[in-house]
């Protein structure tokens, strides 16, 4: 018995595509933020956690969109924000492009709807699923922008990040400047 797609290439394409487009952005950010001599190794323990949490097989329904994590099948009765983690990797919205891909070219020869609310999939989702990997691909890119640019001394947005961080001193110094007791100046008399 030979296995084989279904799908053409192309279809498969555009969706790994849009992972590569998330993946890089998410690369700049680790390159950016971790030292280089461990920054591989940083993104590949990143991108195994993002898989974790990714919904890679459906054991429980969640009220979403009917995902559950096959290392974390209680992800949606967990406490915020570990319960929202999944919502924001970029693999799970591939893994259902890559299935919805898939699964659409067997719709004439088997019943999908059983396959599609097992995994809480929908076929008319795939725009959306496009679309919000687009966006967190820019999502990524502009924090990596943000994170480069606040690396750099003298600029405008590391003083803002240098205030922000140091916002208890900043705070402080504006406290004291309201609290001082008022002084009255008293007009003195010439002789």
């Amino acid at each position: 018995m030979t296995l084989f797609s279904r799908a053409p290439f192309i279809d498969y394409y555009w969706v790994l595509l849009l992972v590569n487009w998330c993946s890089h952005g998410l690369g700049f950010i680790v390159s950016i933020c971790v030292k280089p001599h461990v920054a591989q190794l940083a993104a590949v323990v990143i991108v195994f956690l993002f898989n974790i949490f990714s919904g890679c097989k459906s054991i429980l329904r969640t009220k979403l969109t009917s995902l559950a994590v096959l290392f974390l099948p209680d992800l949606d009765k967990m406490f915020p924000p570990i319960n929202y983690i999944a919502w924001v990797t970029y693999l799970m919205y591939g893994l259902q492009g890559l299935y919805v891909t898939e699964i659409q070219y067997f719709k004439n020869i088997y019943d999908i709807s059983k396959s599609l609310d097992i995994y809480g999939f929908r076929l008319d989702r795939f725009p959306m699923i496009a679309g919000v990997m687009v966006a967190l691909g820019f999502v990524f890119r502009f924090t990596a922008w943000f994170l480069l640019n606040a690396s750099k001394p003298g600029s405008y947005m590391y003083r803002l990040a240098s205030w922000i961080t140091n916002y208890k001193h900043h705070f402080g110094r504006l406290k004291a400047r309201f609290n001082k007791p008022k002084q009255v100046l008293v007009a003195e008399s010439v002789n």
